[in-house]
């Protein structure tokens, strides 16, 4: 029996397990780092736990990590309320310190935001070298897009509105404001095996790149850790 087959779906799921739809601030579901979800032992832990909030619709149930609920709960550091409001800081001004994991907080250095964007819609440009995590991150929610044999500056036209993945974020910066694209750079990422791509996806969403203003520059730790830059 799929494990699938054993999990309760309710109303207030993400599309397509329920009917609440993803987009904008309230996309968070359990992979980003919610406080109430409870990751279950073994490779069933990289993708399912068990919901343990009580004011959750999904209380006590096996959960699949992007189901989500509407009482998602990351407690975050004392000056996080500035990212629910960006018309509040100025570009590259302030810093905001978040603490999260999936477990235990302490688990995750510190995330350095510095500042905004707004869009529902993702896309992911990888490179050649990097298809190896396409079917990961598309399994994740992404619409993931390989680059095939093109040249940097060929890349860099197809990535309009979207993101480019890459282990050469300097070659891609200097030109996304011109081009209008994000760049995710994973440098300093190691392996890119399962948890890899998890440490990459849960990065994506806790930074909410998919829904901030102008171009950004996400530089995600091999800790899972994240750097975002505005670079407008």
């Amino acid at each position: 029996m799929l494990i699938f087959e054993l999990a309760k779906a309710v109303e207030s799921d993400f599309e397509p397990y329920g009917k609440r739809v993803r987009g904008g601030w309230d996309s968070s579901d359990c992979s980003c780092g919610c406080r109430h979800y409870a990751v279950l032992g073994g490779p069933l832990g990289h993708d399912w736990g068990v919901c343990m909030n009580k004011q959750s619709p999904r209380a006590g149930l096996l959960t699949f990590e992007h189901q989500g609920c509407p009482e998602f709960d990351q407690k975050v550091g004392e000056e996080s309320e500035e990212l629910s409001s960006p018309r509040r800081l100025p570009p590259l001004a302030e810093h905001a310190t978040i603490k999260q994991g999936p477990n235990d907080e302490s688990l995750w250095p510190s995330d350095l935001i510095e500042l905004s964007k707004q869009s529902a819609y993702f896309t992911i440009i990888l490179e050649e070298d990097l298809r190896s995590l396409e079917a990961g991150l598309g399994d994740d929610g992404f619409k993931v897009i390989p680059a095939h044999m093109l040249e940097d500056d060929d890349l860099k036209q197809q990535a309009h509105g979207s993101a480019i993945l890459t282990k050469n974020s300097q070659a891609f910066v200097d030109d996304a404001v011109r081009y209008d694209y994000d760049v995710i750079g994973i440098e300093e990422v190691k392996d890119d095996g399962p948890e890899a791509v998890r440490r990459i996806s849960g990065a994506i969403r806790r930074s909410h790149l998919p829904s901030r203003k102008g171009n950004c520059w996400l530089n995600i730790r091999d800790d899972g850790s994240f750097q975002l830059r505005q670079l407008v």
